[in-house]
């Protein structure tokens, strides 16, 4: 089986942005990044259909038609910035999680990485509402195409316990597919909500279920 921190820095090499750019094609990624930055704001705050690209090229200070060389449409630059934030989180994943070997250790740190993260960018969680609510033709939603991009490394870690008799034995795809489904779900109920806690402050709690279950231990009675 392959080893699972190879996984994992095959993932940080495969978001991170190129380096050892020449000096055109680095000026020009900068300020690909900029507009990415500046519009996800603007995007947040006022919503896909109320956005003025001119509204963005006034914060950064540039002209509309810097913006629309990167990104040719409004649309285009709508899915730029959401496919940024992903790659963004699975980049503070991979390097989050880099430091351990043990596959229990990577997966906790992986949910509390995943929900620092929209703690951190919350304004990213409203971009993936507004994907799904402007967008409903597009076949699949940016975080379920980075999620198969990365599901990998977690099956491998789950196998790599299941062999260690560290987690019962079951498919893989139905525990990765479980974990999904329960953190965006517990960060979109908590972004709906408004609740004061953070997201992070979910983490302990979330994963002494995970792994300990709701049953009494049987060895205690």
């Amino acid at each position: 089986m392959q080893d699972p921190s190879s996984v994992f820095n095959q993932i940080q090499t495969d978001f991170a942005p190129e380096a050892n750019s020449p000096e055109p094609v680095a000026s020009d990624n900068k300020r690909k990044q900029q507009i990415l930055a500046v519009a996800t704001d603007v995007f947040a705050e006022c919503g896909f259909r109320n956005t003025d690209v001119e509204e963005i090229a006034k914060r950064l200070g540039i002209g509309k038609g810097t913006i629309y060389r990167q990104f040719p449409t409004k649309q285009e630059l709508f899915y730029g910035c959401v496919d940024e934030a992903m790659r963004s989180l699975h980049v503070f994943l991979a390097e989050r999680t880099k430091h351990t070997n043990d596959p229990i250790e990577r997966i906790k740190e992986g949910i509390r990485t995943t929900l620092q993260f929209f703690d951190e960018h919350p304004q990213l969680i409203e971009l993936l509402m507004q994907e799904r609510s402007e967008f409903r033709d597009r076949q699949r939603p940016t975080y379920h195409v980075h999620k198969e991009k990365t599901i990998e490394a977690w099956q491998h870690l789950l196998s790599l316990a299941m062999q260690e008799g560290r987690i019962r034995a079951m498919p893989v795809e139905r525990i990765t597919g479980l974990i999904s489904n329960l953190l965006y779900g517990t960060v979109f109920n908590h972004y709906f909500c408004g609740r004061g806690e953070t997201l992070s402050s979910y983490a302990e709690p979330w994963i002494d279920i995970l792994l300990k279950g709701i049953e009494p231990n049987k060895g205690n009675h």
